[in-house]
């Protein structure tokens, strides 16, 4: 009986501890919103090299790389012309993102400050693009980022104070 009990017990904790590994990741739908509301954020002209960008299963869209489980853990999307802003992408539907680069491209306006909420990003690429504005104090949230290559032309990206 106390063999069964304690069967049961690891049993009802491995359970809790894959629930609770299953919940804190986003699912690859919240994913897709976020980069589908993004892509619709852009201007129009740039969609045209997102177009592999339909559905609800991003693992195979351009630039968009998944792990095992589905999740994206690579948006790389560097040298596609993409015109416009990083306001609409949603950053914390991305747990498990380790790697961003959007080098080379057209984007605009300042780096939101929810880039801080990429707890895994281990590079970040935002070279050659027209931002401007403070860099976020919460890039200094990225524990885990080893490289960073934030360049814009013209240079008008400063440090938050």
């Amino acid at each position: 009986m106390a063999s069964l009990k304690k069967h049961l017990s690891c049993l009802f904790w491995h359970f809790f501890i894959i629930i609770g590994i299953f919940a804190s990741a986003a699912s690859p739908t919240e994913e897709a919103t976020a980069l589908l509301t993004w892509k619709a954020s852009l201007n129009t002209d740039s969609q045209i090299s997102l177009s592999s960008w339909v559905g609800s299963s991003p693992c195979n869209w351009t630039g968009i790389y998944c792990d095992n489980t589905g999740g994206v853990y690579n948006i790389s999307l560097g040298s596609l012309s993409l015109s416009g802003t990083l306001d609409e992408l949603s950053f914390s539907s991305f747990p498990s993102l380790q790697y961003l680069t959007l080098r080379n491209n057209w984007l605009h306006g300042s780096i939101p400050s929810q880039i801080g909420s990429l707890s895994q990003l281990t590079w970040l690429d935002l070279s050659y693009n027209r931002l401007s504005g403070a860099i976020p104090s919460t890039i200094g949230l990225l524990k885990n980022l080893t490289l960073s290559v934030i360049l814009a032309l013209p240079l008008g990206l400063s440090p938050a104070v």
